[in-house]
């Protein structure tokens, strides 16, 4: 293992091993992706995995991406996505006190099909927000476009030959997917206004199940999944990025779900460390066990979407 990719240092240590997988953003692989580790950097305080996709190869696979993957669907959006409505009061509280003919610019990155733009468009404080967005899949980006949403490009690269400066820049579901984080936060927060913020919503590597299981967290092992945030990691990046953190939340990322889907999950995710986390990533093995009980039927390790694993982050740029 080389230098952190975050801080560049020889600092960091190998935690455990990620587990192999069976999906990417939630497809099938055509064969199973092969193990990596997780490690974590004592200096930075950020973790991630190695070896791992370059940020091309990532760029390459979500651009191929269709456009229902992640979509929450109207409904949805209403009352199932908790960083979306977590994300809206924040920008509310921001802007109380302008008035409504204030204008706010607001930047998505990864904005997908363009469904939190929309719902801070339509119930957010400010009447006239203007809502842009970076997004790698075309199929996506063409929704969003039917939107009104104005899209920049699809990789950050495309920011640095415009001017504009935004309020506000967001990053929900997407600093766990970057290869070279700093670079990318770097371009982001030079398009931030005085006094703009930059909001990132991601799984914290320090949350309590996240530190038990490590490597096989469901978070860690999905491959897709390069880098992790934490309390200590933030505060690295404000002093890097001479911003300020404004606010630090841990969030669930999704609301209550049934309790039956819930106590499922739960069930699954105790089996599966009792039966696979101390044992090599043996396929027969693991197919054999699964055969036997029913809750581990599917591949890869479970799922936990009812826990507070997220940190919702407000980073400051001064005013001038």
């Amino acid at each position: 293992m080389g230098n952190c990719p975050s801080c560049r240092k020889c600092t960091s240590s190998r935690k455990s091993a990620i587990p192999r997988a069976y999906h990417f953003c939630s497809i099938q692989a055509s064969h199973p992706i092969n193990e990596g580790s997780l490690w974590a950097c004592d200096n930075c305080g950020y973790a991630f995995r190695f070896p791992c996709y370059t940020q091309d190869e990532l760029n390459d696979l979500y651009s191929k991406q269709p456009s229902n993957l992640w979509t929450s669907g109207g409904a949805a959006i209403k009352s199932d996505r908790i960083d979306f409505h977590e994300i809206l009061q924040l920008v509310n509280s921001k802007h109380n006190t302008k008035t409504d003919t204030g204008k706010c610019r607001i930047l998505d990155i990864g904005c997908y099909t363009g469904d939190l733009l929309k719902l801070l468009k339509e119930e957010g404080a400010c009447r006239q927000i203007e809502c842009y967005g970076l997004e790698p899949s075309s199929d996506a980006a063409e929704v969003a476009k039917a939107m009104g949403i104005s899209i920049i490009g699809s990789e950050v690269e495309c920011l640095k030959s415009i001017s504009m400066e935004f309020e506000i820049i967001i990053l929900n579901d997407v600093y766990e997917h970057l290869a070279n984080p700093v670079d990318f936060l770097e371009i982001l927060s030079s398009k931030l206004c005085p006094g703009g913020w930059l909001v990132i919503v991601t799984g914290a590597y320090d949350s309590y199940l996240f530190k038990v299981t490590q490597g096989h967290y469901y978070y860690s092992a999905m491959p897709e999944h390069v880098g992790f945030m934490s309390v200590k990691h933030s505060e690295w990046l404000a002093d890097r990025l001479d911003l300020n953190v404004l606010y630090c939340k841990r969030i669930k990322h999704f609301s209550k779900r049934r309790i039956s889907m819930m106590l499922k999950q739960l069930i699954k995710s105790l089996l599966y460390m009792l039966f696979f986390m101390k044992r090599s990533p043996d396929v027969i093995n693991r197919e054999k066990i699964s055969a036997r009980m029913p809750l581990l039927h599917s591949k890869g390790v479970p799922n936990l979407t009812n826990v507070a694993d997220h940190l919702l982050l407000v980073f400051g740029k001064n005013d001038i």
